[in-house]
């Protein structure tokens, strides 16, 4: 863990959590696809230009957990129509990761309400843990039912 003046560097731990929280699923939920989506860091002027015109967007958060939630058969999905549903059904999950101090970036929420109101389901985890307990509660119906 590389050392700072505050004591730990904070982009560390999150990475470390992250890392932990990436391997738990694979481990748990091995037919469950995660990745994780490397919008932060630092890079050079170039590359930081390019990445931008390639499409990266600000504030999309750092995972993605590819499955719905569950399937409730009360809807139906209209291409470019955001789904509301009492039933809580959800496209997929994102995570964004922050240290235990962390705060969320104005372009972050921004993007998270944005992708709520797609249907994905957005939570913002100041551990690994914390996120580990939201994927583990986020799959457990479609793990009962699905045979995950």
């Amino acid at each position: 863990m590389k050392e700072t003046e505050r004591g730990v560097d904070m982009k560390e731990t999150e990475r470390q959590a992250q890392r932990a929280v990436v391997q738990y699923v694979r481990l748990k939920y091995p037919s469950v696809l995660i990745w994780a989506i490397p919008n932060g860091g630092s890079r050079n002027k170039i590359e930081a230009s390019n990445l931008k015109k390639d499409g990266v967007l600000a504030g999309v958060p750092d995972l993605f957990v590819a499955m719905p939630s569950k399937d409730c058969g009360g809807h139906t999905v209209r291409q470019g129509s955001p789904v509301t549903c009492a039933c809580d059904y959800f496209f997929g999950l994102f995570i964004e990761m922050k240290s235990e101090h962390g705060k969320l970036s104005e372009a972050q929420i921004d993007v998270a309400n944005k992708l709520s109101e797609a249907g994905y389901k957005c939570e913002a985890c100041y551990s690994s843990e914390e996120a580990i307990n939201v994927i583990d509660d986020y799959l457990r119906w479609t793990a009962r039912h699905a045979g995950i």
